[in-house]
Formats: structure tokens, C-alpha cells, sequence
């Protein structure tokens, strides 16, 4: 395949992208992405067609997974979290291109049936992930380190404290609109620490028999 031909392909895979995020602002409240974090990462893909070929191919599929998720989970309440999970990684490998050296983000590699059967709310992980890139600085000299883990029935999500200025444009539902989901759909509630180092959210895994 030579350079042209892989410029036309991402040209058109950009067009269909922009479709597709005209479709997810409308849904915002589900979904729960950031527009601008989309457009952001058009731009992005536009820059590395003509330097970079290959990364603009990779990027394009992660960025093309994403939207499948979104779409496809659009009026589902819970998933399974092995595919909440998986959701995850292709978002933190978007932000590992956008970010390079500037982010770290660890999602864990559970291998438990019975924990990963159990049901989480769509996008939290994201949530949570897009929560942290808001209101820290992002520099190669200060990384943030995102680190989630499971434990005791719940996903902890943790980063180190480096606070903006001024918060990042974000969806506006973010993580208050979160725990307002989960205390109406598992009656559970979301936990929030933090120090003077480090930001905590813990979220509560969801047993498949509860939402009989």
C-alpha cells in the first residue's frame, strides 16, 4: 500500500468519524465523552497521516473502537466488566499517542471469571480517566500516573496530584453524573479519598443477581 493510498483510507475514516461524533454529542448524558476531546483527537489524526502513517492507522482503530462502544452500549444501563476493561485500554492507548511520555495510565489484566462477569456502568473507567487529564497538568517532566486496580468487589481508580490552574474543558457530567447513576441503578455509592498527593475514586463491582 503506498503513502496516497493510506492517505485517502484515513481521509475517509476521519469522515466517518465526524459522523459519528455528531451522533454522540446528542448523547452525551450516556455516553459520557468529551466533544472536544474528540475533535482534539481528529486534529491529532490529521498531523499524523502526512508524519506518520502507521501510528495514524493504529490510532485511527483505537479512536474507531471507541465509537463502537459508545454506540453499541448507547442504551445499556451495565456491562460486563471484562469489556469495560477492554474499553479502557483502547482509551488509554489514545491517550498514550495524544500524550506520549506525559501519561501513564495502568489498566489491570483480571483474569477471574466471577469478577469479571460482574457488571459495571459504561464509561466509568473513562470517566474517571478523562476526570484525572481535567484537572492535573500533563508535562514529560511530571507524569500522571493513572493507576486502577480491583479489590474487594470494587475498581479503584488512582492518580497523583498535579492540579491546573484552571480545570480542562470536560463533558460537564463527568463524575457527579456518575455516582448519580450508580446510586439510582445499584443504590450503591461511590467513594472519593484524596491527599495531598494522590486522587482516589473506588467504584463498586455490580453482581449480576442484583439487577434480577
Amino acid at each position: 500500500i503506498d503513502q496516497a493510498e493510506v492517505v485517502q483510507r484515513q481521509k475517509q475514516h476521519i469522515r466517518e468519524i465526524e459522523s459519528e461524533i455528531l451522533r454522540i454529542k446528542y448523547q452525551q448524558l450516556k455516553a459520557q465523552v468529551n466533544p472536544h476531546f474528540l475533535f482534539n483527537s481528529l486534529n491529532i489524526l490529521i498531523s499524523l497521516i502526512n508524519s506518520n502513517p502507521h501510528r495514524a492507522t493504529e490510532f485511527t482503530k483505537q479512536l474507531a473502537a471507541i465509537y463502537r462502544y459508545l454506540l453499541s452500549n448507547d442504551k445499556q444501563d451495565v456491562v460486563l466488566l471484562s469489556e469495560e476493561l477492554k474499553f479502557a485500554q483502547q482509551y488509554a492507548k489514545i491517550l498514550n499517542i495524544r500524550y506520549g511520555e506525559g501519561i501513564k495510565i495502568n489498566i489491570p489484566q483480571a483474569t477471574d471469571v466471577s469478577i469479571l462477569s460482574m457488571r459495571i456502568i459504561p464509561t466509568s473507567l473513562q470517566v474517571l480517566i478523562e476526570n484525572a487529564c481535567k484537572h492535573n497538568i500533563i508535562s514529560t517532566s511530571n507524569p500522571l500516573i493513572i493507576n486502577a486496580f480491583i479489590d474487594d468487589n470494587k475498581i479503584i481508580v488512582t492518580n497523583n496530584l498535579s492540579p491546573r490552574p484552571i480545570p480542562a474543558d470536560s463533558t460537564g457530567v463527568g463524575l457527579k453524573g456518575l455516582k448519580e447513576k450508580y446510586k439510582i441503578i445499584s443504590h450503591k455509592e461511590i467513594e472519593i479519598n484524596q491527599t495531598d498527593t494522590t486522587f482516589s475514586v473506588s467504584i463498586p463491582l455490580i453482581p449480576k443477581n442484583e439487577l434480577e
